[in-house]
């Protein structure tokens, strides 16, 4: 079965290892079980001095995410144990503030963070969506105030971060104080494009191939550079002269009202062309109605993550839908006596007291 997650130790280990590797909360699986699995791990572990969480996640679940980090400081302060966490991809969204969790938080040379303020979908009235909003502004003032403590900025530097939707390279984490230290970076040998990429990323890459972080020269091999031959996304007749992919993407996400969305497609390695992710997003916009109109709003987010495609997203549903209502089927049929006569009262429509009444008779013997 599919999870976001992993925790491994071996019985009386005294070093554990988490990785958080994918969106928090997807396939239904809560911090609940997460946080049951961390137990888990404590009590067959008495001595536990090192747990180590590995993360690259775009985010996922607000609730789920805060939820993990509380359970992490606590699990800490209950066991002893030394928090690490390192960030080896990205830490995006809600689990930024996971990695923040650790008593040592490091992020490998060519990782990043970003941070944002919290989104959500719904379908709603005015006064819902106004509910919607102030509780969205709760969520946001208590992880400002988590990145206060932790990283030691006000509350309004924080905000700024989080209007600006901030990523950020390893260095910009350490010096915002995101982070406590910088891990060697992965040498990179794969040949895909960089082009799609700003360009102080793509320093990044090519830095960290012609160095270690011990200041000897890496094998023999030249770099990651930009290839001669022009990627096919600067040549798509749909991107005007000197507008750059990401601009793309924010702007066709705003064309199809799946704005709340754009990150995913800006970091899905397989849309190269603004004609990929235009495809993406009909799709994904036809798979959010569906649920929407299946009364699943819920379900929306985890299913644009996935890419999962409207014919898939509809057996989906179907199966929650089948399996909500195995849990919650009430019989609202009409009350009959034991005669299997409809109870009726005596304006010829039923009433409570009726219907009540004829369900506790119901199947005993009648004069």
């Amino acid at each position: 079965m599919k999870n976001w997650y992993t925790i491994k130790a071996q019985a009386g280990a005294t070093n554990a290892e988490i990785t958080i590797h994918d969106y928090i909360g997807n396939w239904n699986i809560s911090a609940s079980t997460f946080l049951s699995d961390l137990k888990a791990v404590g009590s067959s572990n008495p001595g536990l001095k090192n747990l180590d969480v590995s993360i690259n996640s775009l985010g996922g679940s607000v609730i789920d995410g805060v939820a993990i980090y509380n359970g992490l400081r606590s699990f800490a302060e209950k066991t002893g144990a030394t928090i690490t966490t390192n960030v080896i991809g990205i830490a995006a969204s809600i689990s930024n503030l996971i990695s923040q969790a650790g008593d040592k938080r490091k992020m490998a040379k060519n990782a990043f963070g970003m941070v944002h303020s919290p989104l959500a979908t719904a379908q709603a009235n005015a006064n819902g969506m106004r509910d919607l909003a102030d509780l969205l502004d709760k969520f946001e003032g208590s992880i400002i105030g988590t990145y206060v403590q932790r990283t030691g900025k006000t509350a309004d530097e924080i905000k700024a971060l989080f209007d600006a939707e901030t990523f950020m390279t390893a260095d910009e984490a350490l010096a915002q104080g995101f982070i406590d230290e910088i891990t060697p970076a992965v040498t990179l040998t794969a040949s895909f494009s960089l082009d799609n990429l700003p360009e102080k990323i793509v320093a990044i890459f090519n830095n960290t191939n012609d160095k270690t972080d011990k200041g000897t020269k890496a094998p023999e091999s030249k770099p990651v550079t930009k290839p001669e031959t022009k990627p096919e996304m600067k040549t798509d007749p749909k991107a005007d002269a000197g507008t750059t992919f990401a601009n793309s993407i924010l702007a066709l996400s705003k064309q199809y009202d799946i704005e709340a969305h754009a990150e995913s497609f800006m970091l899905d390695l397989k849309l190269t062309t603004v004609d990929q992710v235009e495809a993406a997003m009909r799709e994904a916009v036809e798979v959010r109605d569906l649920c929407v109109f299946a009364k699943m709003p819920d379900q929306v987010s985890a299913f644009i993550a996935e890419r999962v495609t409207l014919v898939e997203a509809r057996k989906r549903l179907v199966d929650i839908r089948a399996e909500k209502s195995d849990k919650t089927h009430v019989d609202n049929t009409t009350p009959i006596d034991a005669k299997g006569k409809t109870q009726e009262n005596a304006g010829g429509t039923l009433s409570p007291s009726k219907i009540y009444e004829a369900r506790a008779n119901f199947g005993k013997a009648t004069k």
